[in-house]
């Protein structure tokens, strides 16, 4: 009896590990700190290395739910992990994360390289998350419908170090070969009940097609083609609402009659236009919570001394508030 007892409890654990996620997906990493990813139910570490790190902290980005649990970090060569999910084979399918890059600073491959995406296996990978250095403190993503470094569509606007940005990734599977559809949206507006135009759109005709999609991956090359990341708040569905969650009530708010932020994104000045046409008060903030400007203006704000990113704006008049995110490029 005791042996029967031993198998079950061995089969029941096999088909654990090999359980595959219903979408949607919501992952906010909440494992205590110091724990490994590839160690947590549903994730599987391939390859050798160390892994994928949980550490202390959450990341926040504007008009985004509060995150919860933790976050993970990795960097370098190590470990990969891949999260099981039902297969997809039609359609779209869509990831999404909050992402900041520490360090890039040692990714001097002139190729950058990929840290994320979808799988079929352990070694056909699609829809791949890439980034590469502009200078040790800028960079660029990318994204691939497979995973070969001449084919990446990279962003024409560059990115900061130290920021946090919200990204989603898509994969749309088309009738024929050597045609399906990779997309990335950088920091797409929150609240949308269809996608934007995305950031991005690769589609390459050299490389074989995905037949199917089974996970979600987390990769890691090598010192000078991967980068010190955090990632947070991971969302896998087939819809564009599954991976975008809506802005909650409490930051909708708007009592300002009218108010208009333009344009946005915005270099050097940003203009603030209500109904009232009385004097603002608008101060704003960085990703770390600095209020790094406090003016009083009727419409023009000068930014030309900012640094590129997100900001939050806090506007106020006549005893009402608002509050906007400012990107800067």
């Amino acid at each position: 009896m005791k042996k029967i007892y031993s198998l079950i409890a061995i089969f029941a654990a096999m088909s654990a590990a090999n359980a595959q996620a219903t979408l949607p997906v919501y992952e906010p990493f909440d494992y205590p700190t110091g724990a490994y990813l590839h160690q947590q139910t549903g994730y599987t570490g391939f390859n050798t290395g160390d892994s994928i790190a949980i550490v202390s902290g959450s990341l926040q980005y504007p008009d985004f739910p509060t995150s919860i649990g933790n976050k993970i970090n990795f960097s370098g060569a190590g470990m990969e992990t891949r999260y099981d999910i039902e297969s997809v084979n039609s359609d779209t399918i869509y990831y999404s994360f909050l992402i900041t890059i520490n360090d890039i600073s040692g990714v001097t491959d002139s190729n950058g390289g990929y840290f994320a995406g979808f799988g079929a296996s352990n070694t056909l990978l699609g829809n791949s998350l890439w980034a590469k250095q502009v200078n040790d403190t800028i960079f660029k993503f990318g994204a691939e419908v497979r995973t070969s470094a001449t084919g990446v569509t990279w962003t024409n606007d560059d990115y900061n170090t130290g920021e946090t940005y919200f990204v989603v990734g898509a994969y749309t599977f088309v009738n024929g070969n050597q045609n399906d559809i990779a997309r990335l949206w950088v920091n797409p507006e929150l609240g949308l009940p269809t996608p934007p135009q995305a950031t991005i759109t690769d589609q390459w005709s050299a490389g074989n097609d995905l037949n199917l999609i089974v996970h979600f991956f987390l990769r890691r090359d090598s010192a000078t083609k991967t980068p010190d990341v955090d990632i947070d708040e991971l969302r896998i569905g087939s819809s564009w609402a599954d991976v975008t969650p809506k802005i909650p009530a409490s930051l909708k708010k708007n009592e300002i009659q009218g108010l208009n932020v333009y344009p946005n994104p915005a270099k050097d000045f940003v203009y603030v236009h209500s109904e009232s046409g009385l004097e603002k008060q608008v101060q704003i903030f960085d990703m770390t919570g600095k209020k790094v400007l406090d003016t009083n203006t009727n419409s023009q704000i000068d930014i030309s001394n900012l640094k590129k990113g997100i900001y939050v704006m806090r506007i106020k008049e006549n005893g009402k508030e608002a509050t906007k995110k400012l990107i800067i490029k």
